[in-house]
């Protein structure tokens, strides 16, 4: 402030400085002034206005810019570039021109602001092209925080001034809208001026052609008459425009879509439309110059027009003549065969106005919507219902393959058959992987998809999302290095599990397009907004063609089809990825060159939380002499009987296997177990009724709680949270892990056994 002040002060003729404030402020009076004709008039007059108020203000702030210029003294010899100064005139004119039309058509607050911000923007832009034109003898320097502050300033300034002006009805809110606008220029110009310094180089020569400035003042003065004269031709063209205001009226009523009828303050009938009639019916005929309100509506009566009068003509005609008197916004009336929406509007002067709409085709619409909403929400819940389907019927065989891979792993094999093996488990794992994302993004679609809010460990998703790939990574010789700045190294809230899938997902992609060098994956939160986390990750693979960067993440794409070709994958990940980044109030963006490698960059909005005490959690090994784990498991598919036969025997636990949930219940009733595992859809007993029916026995016996866990191919969203309804204690979907199943029942188990103790 003290820097623009000092510049106003010390380096410009102050004389001048007040002329072009007053110059200034006038125009942007008359501005205003032509603006509030603009408003009132129609489009045949209207872009007339517009256009003079587009070359007043223009003039006018074009004007206040040289005259201001004309204060600025350098103590150097300058000159005006031509073709510039007429450009920052076309600038202005132009510029403020379309602003005020835009603001004419967009009259909302927000319209309003981004109309005065759009004003504010063509004032700057008229001020540094004039700039531009400006030559003299040494170096023009700017100080980039002082410019983008005239901008900014500018620019509020001038949203301001449109917020204030409103419709400019009033000389006062014109007055205030000016006065806003005015100070914005000044505030503009003279910060921009202050953002400038000249270094003095005699060296430098001006050449032709330039303008002096005795030949700039003789432009500012011609540009002010002009401005003047669009004024005054404005005002002729105003009172041209009220001579047709009358016969107009009548015309702009009978074009209007809706019937108007204008009553009194005796609520007698003056002037209605060719619609209203119409509306009328058969009591059209009684429309005329005077007639009470009341007599047209005891004709309409007579006639059977309103159904819900009919025997009871006199109270529902009072109540009707009451709801005119306090009007209380649209109602909707049958009339005969047809449906009227009709509005009662009080005048300031005591009349009223009556409009009514035939919306007729609209109820019959809204019928017809109301039938396709019914048959689109069957439709969504038969979709639901075919991805519920699809996720158990894939994912039940999807369990056997990957259990029996896993167990045939522990077996003795040739190099030869461990390598087919390989190929099984990878396989399968890329097959849940596409069904997994194929799922989510179905979930998306349909609204069904909802995050967690939970506190997790940042650094921990980090590294266990790390940990996934490492392996992979350095069968294939590549590094996989994990860099998490301090910062990062806190307890946030939210998705872990979503978190770590958009990681997990830009690690697989990152991996398998590359053959040497390495990934990297690096976390750190942004310097400029502390609470956003970036995430990036770096790879030295193949790359892509930089205008392919947006392609990436569209759904069944990748950069190149040979590379879908050579590296295989669905296209799906990244589309995810993007989906999920953006449900969590983030973003993910991409940059790669070919041969180079690739980078994928995700900021997302999870602030740090406040520490708190660390507590210990269960151990899952079980301590040295204890009894095996006794687990009792409902399952009816015997190829994953099989695959949960083969994790626990090779842990040494204890399992009984049933078909059913009637089974399971019989069993749970007459043996101790430390666990069940249930399955969700089971013949004769589902494993949800199993569980509800164990956790009543549970109660009715006083018998203490026992872990239950779903495994089931079951994995949408509602199914977890039904498993939570009915009495479980953890939600695993096929196909299972055995270190994820291990882990599950060390800790649920573990649990229980505090709780018991306790």
């Amino acid at each position: 402030m003290l820097k623009v002040l000092t510049c106003v002060s010390m380096q410009h003729d102050i004389r001048l400085v007040l002329l072009a404030v007053g110059v200034c402020a006038a125009a942007c009076f008359l501005a205003f002034r032509l603006y509030t004709e603009a408003l009132r008039r129609d489009s045949r007059f209207r872009s007339l206005w517009l256009a003079s108020t587009g070359l007043v203000t223009g003039s006018g702030i074009w004007a206040t810019h040289f005259i201001a210029m004309m204060a600025y003294e350098p103590n150097l010899q300058s000159r005006y570039q031509p073709f510039l100064t007429v450009l920052s005139w076309l600038i202005a004119c132009i510029g403020t021109g379309v602003a005020f039309a835009f603001a004419v058509r967009f009259r909302s607050l927000v319209g309003r602001l981004l109309c005065g911000a759009g004003l504010g923007l063509v004032i700057s832009a008229m001020h540094y092209v004039g700039m531009a034109a400006f030559h003299t003898q040494g170096v023009l320097l700017w100080n980039p925080t002082y410019v983008a502050a005239s901008i900014i300033l500018g620019a509020a300034l001038a949203a301001a001034s449109l917020v204030a002006a409103g419709d400019a009805a009033s000389f006062r809110r014109r007055t205030v809208g000016a006065l806003i606008l005015a100070g914005g220029i000044a505030s503009m110009h003279f910060t921009a001026m202050a953002a400038a310094s000249i270094l003095p180089d005699p060296s430098v020569r001006l050449e032709p052609p330039v303008l002096s400035s005795v030949v700039i003042a003789a432009l500012t003065a011609t540009v002010a008459v002009l401005g003047i004269f669009a004024a005054l031709a404005a005002t002729a063209i105003a009172k041209q425009s009220q001579i047709h205001a009358l016969a107009d009226l009548r015309e702009a009523i009978e074009a209007l879509p809706a019937g108007l009828g204008f009553y009194d303050a005796d609520d007698r009938l003056v002037i209605w439309n060719g619609e209203y009639a119409e509306h009328g019916g058969d009591v059209s005929r009684l429309l005329k110059p005077g007639v009470p309100f009341a007599d047209l509506i005891r004709g309409q009566l007579a006639h059977g027009a309103h159904a819900d009068g009919v025997g009871r003509e006199e109270a529902w005609l009072a109540d009707r003549l009451s709801r005119r008197r306090n009007p209380a916004g649209p109602e909707e009336q049958l009339q005969g065969d047809r449906w009227l929406r009709v509005e009662d509007r009080r005048t300031a002067r005591g009349g009223t106005i009556s409009v009514s709409i035939d919306i007729t085709d609209l109820k019959r619409d809204a019928e017809a919507l109301a039938q396709a909403r019914d048959a689109a929400e069957a439709a969504n819940r038969a979709k639901s219902e075919f991805l519920a389907n699809m996720s158990h019927e894939l994912r039940t065989p999807l369990n056997g393959v990957i259990g029996v891979a896993h167990a045939m792993g522990r077996t003795g094999l040739s190099a030869e058959q461990r390598d087919m093996l390989t190929l099984i488990e990878s396989s399968a794992h890329a097959l849940e992987s596409v069904l997994s994302d194929l799922l989510d993004l179905a979930r998306i679609d349909s609204g069904r998809m909802e995050l967690q809010h939970a506190r997790f460990d940042l650094g921990e998703v980090m590294r266990e999302a790390a940990a996934l790939w490492r392996l992979e990574a350095e069968k294939k010789g590549l590094r996989l290095d994990l860099d998490i700045s301090p910062s990062a190294e806190a307890a946030v809230e939210g998705d872990p599990v979503r978190l770590r899938q958009i990681v997990v997902n830009l690690l697989s992609n990152a991996v398998k397009f590359t053959e040497t060098g390495g990934v990297r994956i690096a976390v750190s939160r942004l310097a400029h907004a502390p609470a956003r986390l970036l995430i990036e990750v770096t790879d030295t693979g193949v790359g892509f063609e930089p205008e392919l960067a947006e392609r990436l993440f569209e759904r069944f794409e990748q950069a190149d089809g040979s590379y879908t070709r050579t590296f295989g994958g669905a296209g799906l990940g990244l589309a995810l990825c993007r989906d999920l980044a953006e449900r969590m109030g983030g973003t993910i963006t991409a940059e790669g060159q070919p041969g180079v490698g690739a980078t994928f960059r995700v900021e997302l909005a999870l602030p740090a939380l406040a520490a708190t005490p660390a507590s210990a959690a269960p151990s899952a090994e079980p301590a040295e002499g204890d009894r095996p784990m006794r687990v009792l498991s409902a399952e009816d598919h015997p190829i994953n009987r099989k695959v949960v036969e083969s994790i626990l025997q090779c842990a040494g636990a204890e399992l009984l296997c049933v078909e059913n949930g009637q089974l399971a219940l019989e069993s749970f009733k007459a043996h101790d177990f430390d666990a069940v595992l249930m399955d969700m859809q089971m013949p004769v007993m589902d494993g949800l009724t199993a569980t509800r029916a164990i956790r009543d026995y549970e109660t009715s016996t006083g018998r203490g709680r026992t872990p239950v866990i779903m495994l089931t191919a079951h994995a949408m969203p509602e199914h977890v949270a039904a498993s939570h309804a009915a009495g479980a204690d953890r939600h695993l979907a096929k196909p299972i892990a055995a270190a994820d199943l291990l882990s599950a029942l060390s800790e649920v188990v573990s649990q229980s056994e505090a709780l018991r103790a306790a």
